[in-house]
């Protein structure tokens, strides 16, 4: 643990905001367990109380479950999250995607995708990272397109 203690109480709440700016612009935010209780110290639980009352959804996936090796925290706003997939659905058909909001979550958790891949755009929204994901109607925009 020694090695995080040079994190400032302000860099640490930087960390936690990202995660906690889940919502309808953000559908969708994940925190390593590890940065959870080794960085921030703050028990899973606490998070969940704060983020519930809001609407927002929650999956604890272990390293099995997931790409990141301690296993991660992740949150939803399963109302936004919809409506991103609602706008994707053929896309994420095409694809062989799940079009529910935890099964996409799922889904995108357990694998790491390129930037050529042709629904970075969408994860890219989903996480609040690109605002114009589209690049032409029914399609997302990838690096290489």
């Amino acid at each position: 643990m020694a090695r995080y203690e040079a994190l400032s109480d302000e860099r640490k709440a930087s960390i936690l905001e990202s995660l906690m700016g889940v919502g309808p612009s953000k559908p969708i935010g994940y925190l390593p367990l590890c940065t959870i209780q080794d960085v921030l110290g703050v028990p899973v639980a606490v998070l969940l109380k704060q983020m519930m009352p809001r609407g927002i959804l929650a999956l604890k996936l272990n390293s099995k479950e997931c790409c990141i090796k301690s296993g991660a925290l992740y949150f939803y706003d399963p109302v936004a999250l919809e409506n991103l997939l609602r706008v994707a659905s053929d896309d994420l058909k095409q694809c062989g995607w799940p079009r529910t909001p935890a099964e996409f979550v799922k889904h995108i958790a357990a694998n790491w995708y390129e930037s050529d891949h042709p629904l970075i755009g969408l994860i890219r929204m989903a996480f609040g990272e690109d605002k114009n994901g589209r690049d032409e109607p029914g399609h997302f925009k990838s690096a290489n397109r």
